[in-house]
């Protein structure tokens, strides 16, 4: 369990969701999102090690048990609080850990839902090429992680309303989040939105 002065949040969603440029965001912001990383997805490299491990990717079978899940979850996040509150957790297959999560932080962690429409993200991660059966991961994604949201409560980032305004988007999120920021390091975060939306 973590301490009060802490907070530890999770972002939510199927590849291809906008889980990337919200941890953008949340690192603009000032969470520690979980350094050394993994390539360009502003992910902790430590969690996709482990989590690819633990559901076979791109099997997505169950190869660890819950209780070995658990407690890796506690350790990872009381290593990076070691130099910060606030720590930030993002990979897509998150989506089958949402109540390992649960069990290792405690009922007051906070959760960010990537959300975009299921064909969408298919679509995408079809065209990313990461994948030789990309309907069958996002949608076994997708239906974990809607029996998770069912009864956890989360903030739901839309990724066409992140796009379309990154402000107003930033700033219900900070609402959520119970915390401040500057006009300048908002104005930075939704910057990293419209920077992410030329590519």
């Amino acid at each position: 369990m973590f301490q009060t002065n802490t907070m530890r949040v999770a972002i939510i969603g199927l590849y291809n969701s906008g889980s990337s440029v919200l941890s953008q965001i949340m690192r603009e912001l000032g969470f520690e999102i979980g350094n050394p990383l993994w390539g360009k997805h502003f992910e902790s490299q430590s969690l996709q090690t482990h989590l690819s491990q633990w559901w076979s990717e791109p099997d997505l079978i169950e190869c660890v048990k819950r209780e070995q899940r658990v407690l890796f979850f506690t350790e990872w996040a009381e290593h990076h609080e070691a130099n910060t509150s606030l720590v930030c957790a993002k990979h897509p297959l998150l989506c089958l850990s949402g109540f390992d999560l649960e069990e290792a932080w405690g009922p007051n962690y906070k959760v960010i839902r990537a959300a975009r429409p299921l064909e969408e993200s298919i679509a995408g991660l079809t065209k990313r090429g990461w994948f030789d059966e990309p309907r069958r991961i996002q949608k076994t994604l997708h239906v974990a992680s809607e029996k998770f949201f069912a009864v956890k409560s989360h903030f739901v980032s839309n990724y066409a309303d992140l796009l379309a305004d990154p402000q107003k988007q930033i700033g219900d999120l900070l609402e959520f989040l119970e915390i401040d920021r500057s006009g300048e390091q908002l104005i930075r975060a939704a910057n990293l939105v419209r920077q992410h939306k030329s590519k």
